[in-house]
């Protein structure tokens, strides 16, 4: 029988002000830019673009923790790149960078705008710490963007939706399996549409997260 996820929308003021006063302080603490959030009105992102995208935000970083703590233990990090899919402002990315000792980061975005803050915050973080980190942006359309033959960690938050989805699953899928991959998905509202693409090794139902592995 398949299983249906259900979404969570009732999570408490007082939980969702000590998540965003953790983002909030982490951001501070570093003078990183772009964590407003901004409408697709407001990128550089024609419109027939926008049917499938939704409006930038950060990620709550907490649940980058929760849903790292949610791989399997035999995993090393060290034998993975985190491929950060929408990456947005590269805020996400430079807290995998810090918190996690993957082998490489990458992330893409299709706004050339949100490319642009990530490449400031790389330069700003990286001049701060003196750090020679295996860090990249790149401005990708999902739809046509193929990932290299080797393990990934993808890490999605409140991307593409609908038929950008499903193209750039199947655009992928192959390599995805044969390099046994992961997804980690925050704020996981298309987690039904993605279950036929792999195994959801684990769920939290509160905060909607998923670890689908491939």
């Amino acid at each position: 029988m398949k299983t249906t996820y259900s979404h969570n929308y009732y999570i408490s003021e007082k939980i969702r002000k000590k998540n965003i006063s953790y983002n909030e302080a982490w951001i501070k603490g570093r003078k990183l830019i772009g964590d407003k959030s901004l409408s697709l009105e407001q990128l550089d992102i024609k419109k027939l673009a926008q049917v499938d995208s939704n409006d930038f935000m950060v990620v709550w970083l907490k649940n980058i923790d929760r849903l790292c703590k949610m791989l399997p233990d035999s995993l090393n990090h060290k034998d993975y790149s985190v491929l950060d899919v929408g990456c947005g402002s590269g805020i996400s990315s430079l807290y995998f960078l810090e918190r996690y000792n993957f082998h490489g980061i990458r992330g893409f975005d299709f706004s050339a705008t949100l490319i642009d803050l990530a490449m400031q915050n790389k330069n700003l973080y990286l001049q701060s710490i003196q750090h020679n980190a295996n860090l990249s942006f790149d401005i990708s359309d999902a739809r046509d963007f193929k990932i290299d033959n080797n393990p990934h960690i993808l890490f999605m938050f409140n991307t593409f939706e609908g038929e950008v989805l499903e193209r750039f699953f199947l655009n992928n899928i192959k390599t995805l399996r044969e390099t046994k991959s992961f997804l980690l998905y925050a704020n996981d509202r298309c987690i039904n549409d993605l279950v036929r693409f792999g195994q959801v090794v684990k769920r939290d139902d509160f905060f909607n997260l998923s670890v689908i592995s491939f």
